[in-house]
């Protein structure tokens, strides 16, 4: 027979096993569950298929890679909202701007696709809410955050993104050849090349000073048709004469000047399609 010493001294053991045992489960699922948070917070997110990749990750893309139109479609382009306007009564109200210069050029068009660089909060002083009212689509481009947010909250019907225009055709550095802090550059074609656009009718371009170089990345071919643009020429000092000859040289011809803002008109808008082989000779 164990004498009553040992068997509490047994007990007390398989006590302390038990505890520690339990001690050491505790602190296993602890860690896995440390473990798992961290590697989704800081750890590599090219495993997870769904996570956003960094800037780092996708700035050495060409600017027709599918990788990178599909991040825009993920990432950067909002679809036309389908809820009802979001407007204050003095803009519902508000004259349209250059609706006689867009009929003008385009000949009371009533259906089209637009795309306005320097959206603004899709209200104020817009030149393409007039359009979407009367049935138009198209792209809203604005860099400036605080103005992105506030386009969001108006419910456009028209594709949305929140970056600035690449002067170039790439993806612009972080803090080289940007126009707003912490706001990534990418190139026009692409944008439009992620939503499967290839005809424009309106092309509103008024980007601080970056003008004439967006429009040098454009492909003025088959794959891209525009059939006016307005540039706003304010920020263009010595600017406006390089952008018109340029623009001629394209296939449009300069319609008319009011204030800051230039139209031009595809040459051949009211004929054959545009002879693009005899423009790159």
């Amino acid at each position: 027979m164990i004498p009553a010493s040992e068997r509490i001294r047994n007990l007390l053991c398989s006590s302390r096993l038990k505890r520690f045992g339990f001690l050491l489960l505790v602190i296993a699922v602890f860690a896995f569950a440390y473990k798992k948070c961290y590697t989704s917070r800081y750890g590599p997110q090219k495993t997870f298929k769904s996570a956003r990749p960094t800037f780092l990750e996708i700035k050495d893309y060409n600017f027709t890679d599918p990788k990178l139109l599909e991040y825009l479609r993920r990432h950067v382009l909002i679809p036309p909202s389908k809820l009802p306007y979001n407007l204050t009564e003095e803009s519902a109200n508000a004259p349209s701007y250059y609706k006689k210069e867009l009929n003008q050029i385009l000949g009371n068009k009533k259906t089209g696709f637009f795309i306005e660089c320097g959206a603004k909060d899709g209200e104020f002083l817009s030149n393409t809410l007039h359009l979407e009212k009367e049935g138009w689509t198209g792209l809203l481009v604005e860099a400036q955050p605080e103005w992105g947010k506030e386009l969001l909250t108006k419910n456009r019907k028209a594709w949305i993104a929140n970056v600035c225009l690449s002067p170039y055709l790439h993806i612009s550095e972080m803090g080289e050849h940007r126009l707003v802090d912490e706001v990534p550059c990418f190139p026009l074609v692409s944008l439009l090349s992620a939503i499967g656009v290839k005809h424009v009718d309106y092309f509103f371009l008024g980007f601080e000073g970056v003008e004439r170089q967006i429009l040098k990345t454009l492909p003025f071919d088959e794959t891209l048709v525009i059939d006016c643009i307005h540039v706003e020429t304010v920020h263009l000092p010595g600017e406006e004469s390089a952008i018109k000859i340029f623009l001629e040289t394209r296939g449009y011809d300069f319609v008319v000047k009011h204030g800051i803002d230039e139209f031009y008109k595809r040459r051949d808008y009211n004929s054959a399609p545009p002879d693009f082989a005899a423009l790159r000779t």
